[in-house]
């Protein structure tokens, strides 16, 4: 999954755009590495929509977050419902718990509580959040085309 960068509701358009950009260019890059991507999608107002839904596949998985959004619920499921209207994905992975409201189908959600439980200082990431242990870290190499 790209990196999520958070979108806030007060922030400014160059907070926006940098977000959405560091989010596109980082699953860019790791497309380009050979690996498989799942787009993270975040959005604020109604007026960020076309900008943090770009760039997206239509039909495509993408992973989502709840956390944050309990102080303005209904402004994330106008998010959330333009999201599905637009990209129409085939899944969605949802970081948190759902809120009332939300059309769940083809939702997978995962507590937060159990993306966590590797060394972080090893690896610096959530192994836990895919059950991986040491041995799914190990280098291969991948052919770029």
């Amino acid at each position: 999954m790209t990196s999520d960068f958070s979108m806030y509701m007060n922030m400014d358009w160059h907070g926006i755009y940098d977000g959405v950009y560091k989010n596109r260019w980082a699953g860019v890059y790791c497309q380009f590495k050979g690996l498989n991507v799942i787009p993270s999608v975040g959005w604020a107002s109604e007026s960020t929509y076309d900008i943090c839904f770009a760039g997206i596949e239509v039909g495509s998985i993408v992973a989502i977050s709840t956390f944050g959004i309990r102080s303005n619920p209904s402004d994330f499921l106008n998010g959330y419902n333009e999201m599905r209207k637009r990209i129409k994905p085939s899944a969605i992975i949802c970081l948190g718990s759902p809120i009332q409201g939300m059309d769940i189908s083809n939702v997978c959600f995962v507590s937060y509580r159990n993306t966590f439980g590797a060394d972080k200082s090893k690896y610096g990431w959530q192994p836990s959040l895919w059950d991986w242990n040491d041995s799914n870290f190990i280098e291969q190499e991948t052919e770029v085309y």
